[in-house]
């Protein structure tokens, strides 16, 4: 999926180790959180993190078994 002038993987939701990561830099705040838009309807926490000026990426990890996904606003750090 290209979003904001960067490419970002689709994550894929077969089994498998991974349960956490990190996209690759991503353009714009607004890119950012359709981004994290994208990753908590797949079932996935995500946040929004701020690498400087306009750059973002996005930490995504599977809550644990049980618990929901947290719906909470995009924040940056």
């Amino acid at each position: 999926m290209l979003i904001g002038g960067i490419a970002v993987a689709a994550v894929g939701l077969g089994a498998g180790p991974a349960n956490a990561g990190e996209t690759g830099t991503i353009y714009g705040r607004k890119a950012c959180e359709e981004t994290v838009k994208m990753y908590r309807e797949m079932g996935y926490n995500a946040r929004c993190n701020n690498i400087n000026g306009e750059s973002y990426y996005v930490h995504y990890d599977r809550p644990k078994p049980g618990l929901r996904p947290s719906t909470g606003s995009a924040g940056s750090s």
